[in-house]
C-alpha cells in the first residue's frame, strides 16, 4: 500500500515537472517502456524542432551528428543500455528547461561525443563524428 501511495505520488511529481517544461519549452519525452521507440521519436522531435529559444541551436553539424548516431542505435549496434542512454541523453538536451537569459540548459556536443565513445565502437564513432582521436 505505502509503495503504491509512494509510486502515485512520484508520478504526479513528474507529472507536474514535465507540464512546467512545456511552458518553457516545447513538447516532452513520449512516456514508454519500449526503449528504442521513446528514443527514436524523442530524436525525431529533436530533428523537427522549429527555431525557438528554448530549443537547441540550429547547429546543422550537430543536428547532422545527432541524426546519424540515432540511425546508428536503431540499426541493432547498440546494446539496450547503451540505446537507453543515448534516449537520456537526447531527452535531456531537447526538452531542458531554459534559464533565465532564456538560453537551454543541455549537454555539449562535446559531452555527447564521450557518452557516444563508452557505447560504440571506435570505427562506428569515427563515422559518426567524422573525428579521430
Amino acid at each position: 500500500m505505502h509503495s503504491r501511495v509512494l509510486k502515485h505520488a512520484l508520478e504526479l511529481a513528474l507529472f507536474f515537472v514535465f507540464s512546467a517544461w512545456a511552458d518553457v519549452c516545447p513538447g516532452q519525452c513520449v512516456p514508454t517502456d519500449d526503449v528504442q521507440l521513446r528514443s527514436s521519436i524523442c530524436a525525431e522531435q529533436f530533428m523537427n524542432s522549429e527555431a525557438n529559444v528554448c530549443i537547441i541551436s540550429d547547429d546543422l553539424q550537430e543536428k547532422a551528428v545527432l541524426k546519424t548516431i540515432d540511425e546508428t542505435m536503431n540499426s541493432g549496434q547498440w546494446s539496450k543500455k547503451c540505446r537507453k542512454k543515448f534516449e537520456d541523453f537526447i531527452c535531456r538536451m531537447t526538452y531542458s528547461p531554459c534559464d533565465d537569459s532564456g538560453e537551454i540548459l543541455r549537454p555539449t556536443l562535446n559531452e555527447c561525443l564521450k557518452m557516444v565513445k563508452s557505447c560504440i565502437g571506435r570505427s562506428e564513432q569515427a563515422l559518426c563524428f567524422g573525428l579521430h582521436d
